[in-house]
C-alpha cells in the first residue's frame, strides 16, 4: 500500500511540475545576454550541449532550486551542486555564468535562437530544452572541438570545427522520428 501511494504522489509531482528555467544575464543581472540557456522538469536529467549533463529540482515547499553539473551524460557523480532563489539572478560558479532562474512551462527563449527539445514519449510534455542564440560558440575542451550554433533563414545548423577544419550541417527533426527530440530555430 506504501508503494502505491508513494507512486500516486510522485506521478502527482510529475504531472503539476513546471520547468525550472535557468536563463543566461549580464553582470549586474539587469538584462538577457546571448549564450547557452537551459530548462527542465524537476528531477529530469538534461544533457547540455556538450557531453555534460544538468540535473535540477524544487525544494519542497520553499522558494529555491537545486542544480547539479555531471562530467558525464547521466546525472551521475556531480562535480558542482548550488542553490538558487526561485525569480531571483543568481552566479553559478560551476559555468562563470549568471542566471535568472524561474519556474514556467512557457520559457522565454530569444527569437531566432537554436533550440534543442527533448519530449516525452508521446511528444505532448517537454521534459527539458537548451537554447544557444545564434552564433554561440561551445567548446568541448574534452573532446577537442567547438560548435558554433546557427540559424540561417530560420533553420537550424551546427557548424563543428576541428583542428581548423569545419563543417556547416543542417539540423531539424521532429518529435517523431527522432525519439522524443525537436530541434528547431525559434521565430
Amino acid at each position: 500500500m506504501k508503494i502505491i501511494l508513494t507512486l500516486l504522489l510522485l506521478a502527482l509531482v510529475c504531472v503539476n511540475s513546471q520547468l525550472i528555467n535557468y536563463t543566461p544575464y549580464n553582470e549586474d543581472c539587469t538584462s538577457i545576454v546571448d549564450g547557452v540557456g537551459f530548462g527542465l522538469l524537476p528531477f529530469t536529467c538534461l544533457l547540455n550541449t556538450t557531453t555534460e549533463s544538468i540535473y535540477s529540482f524544487d525544494l519542497y515547499d520553499q522558494p529555491y532550486v537545486n542544480i547539479s553539473s555531471s562530467h558525464t551524460g547521466y546525472c551521475d557523480d556531480p562535480v558542482s551542486t548550488q542553490i538558487f532563489k526561485l525569480d531571483s539572478c543568481g552566479y553559478y560558479k560551476y559555468s562563470k555564468t549568471n542566471y535568472y532562474v524561474y519556474q514556467s512551462n512557457q520559457p522565454e527563449v530569444p527569437a531566432n535562437s537554436y533550440i534543442y527539445e527533448q519530449y516525452d514519449s508521446t511528444c505532448e510534455t517537454r521534459q527539458s530544452y537548451w537554447y544557444a542564440t545564434n552564433g554561440t560558440v561551445v567548446v568541448d575542451y574534452k573532446q577537442n572541438f567547438s560548435t558554433t550554433y546557427l540559424c540561417i533563414s530560420n533553420q537550424p545548423f551546427t557548424n563543428v570545427c576541428t583542428d581548423g577544419k569545419c563543417v556547416l550541417t543542417p539540423v531539424k527533426t521532429s518529435c517523431e522520428n527522432s525519439n522524443g527530440i525537436i530541434i528547431t530555430c525559434t521565430v
